[in-house]
């Protein structure tokens, strides 16, 4: 079982790993 990990979401989202670790933060933006 592979790990995934915020840089994979951001590519599979193609979105920056910010946003992600923004999104999960809770944080605006």
């Amino acid at each position: 079982m592979n790990k995934i990990t915020i840089k994979d979401i951001a590519r599979q989202l193609d979105v920056s790993t910010t946003t992600i670790s923004n999104a999960l933060n809770d944080k605006p933006g």
